[in-house]
């Protein structure tokens, strides 16, 4: 009888500290984060947790004390660097030609970036520098049409400013190389972030928007046409190897003959880089070795045919992740899971209105 009263007592024990013990190992910093841009009075920040499997909607107002984060907000960037462990975050505000800066632990601003003729893209390089691409393609002064250099430790414009092509916008960087998508001329340009110099500008297709790299360090850029009639296409700038300096070559690889809607993020690789994704009206998928592309979603799915607004892989689960915009309402995010190479609909939340970007940070 003592034994059994034992035996039940050191369970009872047992079962009580596991209930106490917390398994999840994500704190309040990390996790998926939707950047919605909201209506005409500010934008918000939601937080997915995937491992609790909850959203949490208007995070900077809940954790600013009510203050709200500001409208227009178009580009929303996270980077860990040597000061901010947790991770460094950055709203871009186009409207107001500001960067401000933000610490993931506390979700405070910490700083801002003035001195910026209407900022469009914001790349974390390291712990001391970011580049800002500036302007809007139509005005012509020493800060527009740039690539601004930006010290991250004292958030203060340096004086480097990089002139490229029309309306710079989406960066993207392959080893040393940044590479920046302008927008109003049709162009990209190629910059060695060793010394800042412009070193190559490439020529592609109308109003070049997106970029994404591959398992090669290959760019493959969205481009959605242009009043002279050009169509929506993906090229792609590939590197040429040989001598003492790389140079790019480039190639139309797929030319669409249809104009379909997509969000702003709409072309994304794999997490092994060997899948290019994009939204062309609906989710596609093709190997970077080839020219034929299929629907990426399973014919069961219930978003198969719906634009989403932005595309990502989760790379914790391996999950890919898009936003769904309701007009005038609370959009959704949407979590597939996969099943050979076709996706399914696992989870959906509800997130702020007009969501508009993912980002990461673990």
């Amino acid at each position: 009888m003592n034994k059994l009263f034992l035996t039940l007592s050191i369970s009872l024990l047992l079962f009580t500290a596991c209930k106490d013990i917390n398994t999840f190992t994500l704190n309040d910093s990390q996790g998926t984060f939707v950047l919605n841009q909201g209506d005409s009075e500010t934008s918000t920040l939601s937080r997915y947790d995937y491992e609790q499997k909850i959203v949490t909607n208007n995070l900077f107002k809940s954790k600013n004390n009510g203050n709200e984060l500001g409208a227009n907000v178009s580009v929303f960037k996270v980077k860990k660097t040597d000061k901010y462990t947790s991770g460094l975050g950055f709203f871009v505000f186009p409207e107001r030609d500001e960067v401000e800066a933000m610490s993931m632990s506390t979700y405070g601003i910490i700083g801002n970036v003035d001195e910026l003729s209407h900022p469009n893209d914001i790349l974390i390089a390291n712990s001391n520098w970011a580049y800002v691409s500036c302007g809007d393609g139509i005005s012509e002064g020493d800060d527009d049409n740039v690539v601004t250099k930006v010290d991250i430790e004292s958030f203060e414009v340096t004086d480097t400013r990089i002139k490229v092509g029309a309306g710079p916008d989406k960066l993207v960087s392959a080893g040393k190389y940044l590479y920046v998508a302008n927008k109003m001329d049709g162009t990209v340009s190629i910059i060695d972030m060793t010394n800042d110099v412009l070193v190559e500008t490439i020529e592609v297709g109308g109003y070049p928007f997106d970029m994404a790299v591959d398992i090669d360090l290959n760019i493959w850029v969205y481009c959605d046409g242009d009043a002279a009639g050009s169509n929506q296409s993906l090229y792609v700038i590939s590197r040429v190897t040989g001598g003492d300096v790389l140079t790019h070559s480039v190639e139309e690889r797929v030319t669409f003959l249809n104009q379909e809607d997509h969000g702003k993020n709409a072309i994304i690789t794999s997490l092994d880089g060997r899948h290019l994704y994009f939204v062309h009206g609906k989710t596609h998928r093709m190997s970077v070795y080839e020219s034929d592309y299929r629907g990426a979603m399973h014919d069961d799915s219930k978003y198969k045919d719906a634009t989403l607004y932005s595309i990502a892989f989760e790379s914790r689960t391996g999950k890919l992740q898009g936003l769904y915009k309701v007009d005038g309402s609370n959009g959704k995010l949407l979590v597939f899971d996969t099943k050979e190479d076709d996706h399914y609909l696992g989870q959906e939340y509800t997130v702020g209105i007009n969501p508009i970007q993912i980002e990461y940070n673990y």
